[in-house]
C-alpha cells in the first residue's frame, strides 16, 4: 500500500528525464488509493504536470470522479503541460458529474475575472460538443458568450 509520503516523492520524481523510470512511477501511482488522486493535480512543480496528467489518464474515470472540479483548473491556461491529456480524460466523464463542475468553474472564473480560464473551459466544451442545451443554467453559459476570447 502506498503512503501519502511515498506518493508525493513519486510525483516529484516525475520530473526525471528517464522515460523508462517515469513509466515505472506512473504504473505504481495507478495503484494508489483513490483518496490520494488529488495529489496528482498541479500541486507540485510544473515540470511534473505532464506526467501527472498521464498518470491521471491511466487511472481514468470513474476513479477520478471526485476530482473533476480540480481537474478543470488545468484549463486556467490551456497551454499548461498535460492540459490536452486532461481534456481527453474529462471527455470520458458522465455529463451528470461534468456539467455541474463546469458551471461551478465558470462561476469561479467569472468572479476572478479570469478570461484565460473561461477560454480554456470553452476549448474543452468545443472538443466535448457541449452546448448551451447541456447546461443546467443557461445564465452560466452566457459567461462563455460574453467572454472576450470566446470565438
Amino acid at each position: 500500500m502506498l503512503t501519502k509520503k511515498s506518493i508525493i516523492k513519486m510525483i516529484n520524481d516525475l520530473s526525471s528525464n528517464d522515460e523508462e523510470f517515469v513509466n515505472v512511477i506512473i504504473d505504481k501511482l495507478v495503484s494508489m488509493d483513490d483518496k490520494y488522486i488529488p495529489l496528482l493535480i498541479q500541486k507540485e512543480e510544473k515540470q511534473t504536470w505532464y506526467y501527472s496528467a498521464m498518470a491521471l489518464q491511466k487511472i481514468g474515470y470513474p476513479r477520478i470522479k471526485n476530482s473533476v472540479s480540480q481537474l478543470l483548473r488545468w484549463f486556467m491556461d490551456i497551454n499548461w503541460p498535460g492540459a490536452m491529456m486532461i481534456i481527453d480524460l474529462l471527455l470520458t466523464v458522465d455529463h451528470s458529474i461534468l456539467i455541474p463542475a463546469i458551471e461551478n468553474a465558470l462561476l469561479e472564473a467569472e468572479k476572478d475575472k479570469d478570461q484565460c480560464w473561461v477560454f480554456g473551459i470553452s476549448v474543452f466544451l468545443d472538443r466535448a460538443n457541449i452546448t448551451e442545451k447541456d447546461f443546467n443554467s443557461k445564465e452560466l453559459y452566457k459567461i462563455l458568450e460574453e467572454s472576450e476570447e470566446w470565438e
